[in-house]
């Protein structure tokens, strides 16, 4: 699986990597269903893109960076290993944190529409969420609920600039 990767060009930062990889399991994470592990089904992402809704990028799933609308997620979509994201912005916190090579990862955020809790004896239940709402992917300065989405800093810039703010 390809790493989080950190570049910056034409003065601008540009992120990549995979969001998620689909059937995986997280962490052990609290949810509305309770203390588990999670898991999301192949094909789960790409249903909910179908219609081309707006998704924001956030920063450790609060201030808003960016979007698909603004064209600061430039790429969007699952394939055989998860959900892919490429995006280019100029945000100067996110910025400054990856030139201080303290960004961990990716996230995302969705609205579960189906699933399922699976019972697995001793372990905490797995939630497998089969159909979602994805409502926005974000970069993370902490740790990230699913494994496998390290940060590999390619280059650095000391310029900087204001970040743009989403819509409501």
């Amino acid at each position: 699986m390809e790493n989080f990767n950190v570049e910056i060009r034409d003065n601008r930062l540009h992120l990549s990597g995979y969001v998620n990889a689909v059937e995986r399991d997280s962490r052990v994470i609290d949810t509305l269903d309770g203390r588990c592990v999670e898991q999301i089904a192949a094909g789960a992402f790409a249903k909910s893109l179908e219609d081309g809704h707006e998704v924001r990028m956030k920063l450790n799933h609060k201030r808003c960076i960016g979007s698909t609308t603004d064209g600061t997620i430039v790429t969007l979509r699952e394939d055989n290993v998860g959900l892919y994201a490429q995006t280019v912005t100029d945000d100067e916190e996110l910025r400054t944190l990856a030139a201080q090579n303290r960004l961990t990862g990716w996230s995302f955020g969705f609205v579960k529409k189906d699933g399922s809790i699976e019972e697995r004896g001793k372990d905490v239940p797995r939630r497998r969420i089969t159909a979602l709402d994805l409502t926005e992917i974000s970069i993370l300065s902490v740790t990230p609920a699913y494994y496998g989405n390290s940060v590999e800093t390619i280059a650095r810039s000391e310029e900087r600039r204001v970040g743009k703010e989403c819509r409501s």
